[in-house]
């Protein structure tokens, strides 16, 4: 059984220790403030990993499981369903703390809050001097969300977020760009994290007129759009 998700907080996490994690395993902790991992088990092993992060740091733990495997909390095992805000138990929401990034508005939110579930469309927001690219399923068929990242400078990272073998995320630095195919469907999402860069341009080439919401408002753009003022790409 495979169990893949991201593991999100406002501010950066204090201590990720990984367990029992095998070579074929994906854990990922590129970014500070993010958790992704991919964790295969069978028979009557097990995998997992600790983390600690400030008390108020406003961790949410999504995670997709297997069809017909619970998610548990606590010592009474207590059945929660993902995502989830790990102090309350209630659903991840919030504004997420402004940052600021060399490329980016000079008050840069965290992603937008939505629902991978029943949205479908692309969200991007920074966090961590990092821009954070998530595409969602909303729900419904296979679609595939494919374009490009241009920059007037090579990006100084660039790394793909709870990725399946028929996604591709592939960084060239003349000229510097990152092309992207990610495909996804049901309450599946699948993303790019970034940083570096100047006059950093998103491109969408399809799916044709999908919803681009920037930020912890939510504001919708257009696509192509510049990643510093939110409008045309130079």
């Amino acid at each position: 059984m495979s169990y893949r998700g991201l593991v999100t907080s406002d501010q950066p996490f204090t201590n990720v220790t990984p367990v029992s994690v095998e070579s074929n395993d994906t854990f990922d902790t590129t970014n500070p403030q993010a958790i992704s991992f991919r964790l295969g088990v069978g028979g009557a092993g097990e995998d997992g990993f600790n983390f600690s992060s400030p008390d108020d740091g406003g961790v949410c733990f999504d995670a997709d499981r297997p069809v017909g495997v619970t998610a548990t909390v606590g010592g009474s095992g207590m059945e929660i369903t993902p995502p989830f805000n790990l102090e309350t138990l209630g659903p991840c929401g919030g504004v997420s703390p402004k940052l600021t990034d060399n490329d980016a508005p000079s008050s840069c939110p965290g992603l937008p809050a939505y629902d991978k579930a029943t949205e479908r469309g692309v969200f991007i927001g920074c966090a961590n001097g990092n821009w954070q690219v998530r595409v969602t399923g909303g729900g419904g068929s296979n679609v595939s969300f494919r374009g490009s990242v241009t920059s007037g400078s090579p990006f100084t990272s660039a790394t793909g977020v709870l990725m399946e073998a028929s996604d591709t995320v592939t960084v060239t630095t003349n000229p510097a760009a990152i092309d992207y195919i990610l495909n996804v469907g049901g309450s599946g999402q699948d993303g790019i994290n970034f940083s570096g860069g100047t006059d950093v341009c998103f491109g969408l080439d399809a799916p044709s007129g999908a919803t681009v919401l920037v930020g912890s408002d939510r504001t919708p753009v257009s696509v192509p759009f510049d990643l510093a003022t939110l409008g045309s790409c130079p």
